[in-house]
């Protein structure tokens, strides 16, 4: 046992790092990009519907920029409704009013635009 004791306290006195439990080991950068908690995608009447909140305008327009881009690209569109830093997007498949697979990955694609315009401000640069 007290060789196991001496090894210990050997390891502790080489340590590369100091023992002080005062201070965190790693210290939390600050960003200027912004996060914003966003709300889940709720079903309405047959919709889904969700609302991103931005803090600056030009991400906002990259966001309903690259939406509209979407559109054109899948053929499936969505109601965006712009209120000043706020965008809400309604989508579903009015030929069977209801949820369908394209409603849901349009849902997929807002929730990852939204990241990468707000997280990466190159995007679409």
């Amino acid at each position: 046992m007290n060789n196991l004791k001496k090894l210990n306290e050997q390891f502790l006195s080489r340590a590369n790092r100091p023992l002080s439990f005062n201070e965190p080991p790693i210290h939390a950068k600050k960003s200027e990009t912004p996060v914003f908690a966003t709300e889940r995608w709720n079903s309405v009447n047959d919709s889904l519907v969700k609302t991103y909140q931005f803090r600056r305008d030009n991400d906002r327009d990259k966001f309903v920029v690259g939406l509209l881009s979407y559109e054109q690209d899948v053929k499936h569109h969505a109601v965006i409704t712009i209120e000043g830093n706020k965008v809400a997007v309604k989508v579903t498949t009015h030929d069977v009013d209801r949820v369908t697979e394209l409603d849901k990955n349009y849902a997929a694609f807002c929730d990852v635009l939204f990241r990468e315009v707000v997280y990466d401000s190159s995007y679409g640069t």
